[in-house]
């Protein structure tokens, strides 16, 4: 906001891209093409110039679900939220782990709690377009965020 500078990384014309999840150093950005049912990641040099830009995984989905919401946790895990309730764990390397199928339908937002005034470091909370909030143990903490240290 304060130059209006802007810097295109990559592009996907007619994609629907959401779930954006930094790598718990920062070198890596997660993102989603929610209507394909793929994950990319990108990595930046010290200078914000794009480095590699690469293809991660991918998911079967049916014609009414798609992918949302992302986040990691300290150990570099990412966790992809599907709006059926679905939460997929994908290691570092992109190898899938665990998942966790919850009863919520609609599923928009996860994200670690800050461990601040009684919101769990490691849980994980998830919502639903249905007015649902739900909190996961998950036993591993967040990726740390600088803002909160």
């Amino acid at each position: 906001p304060e130059t209006g500078e802007r810097l295109l990384l990559v592009s996907h014309p007619g994609r629907d891209l959401d779930g954006l999840a930094f790598s718990p150093d920062f070198k890596y950005l997660w993102y989603n093409q929610d209507d394909r049912g793929e994950v990319h990641r990108l990595e930046l040099d010290t200078n914000g110039d794009l480095l590699q830009a690469e293809y991660m995984a991918s998911f079967n989905l049916s014609w009414q679900n798609e992918l949302n919401g992302m986040t990691t946790d300290a150990c570099g895990n990412l966790y992809v939220l599907r709006t059926d309730g679905k939460i997929s764990r994908y290691m570092p390397d992109g190898s899938k782990g665990v998942f966790i199928k919850l009863p919520g339908q609609y599923s928009s937002a996860i994200h670690f709690g800050s461990g601040i005034d009684g919101w769990e470091l490691d849980h994980l909370y998830m919502m639903d377009r249905t007015g649902t909030l739900y909190d996961i143990d998950v036993g591993i903490p967040g990726a740390p965020e600088p803002h909160l240290q």
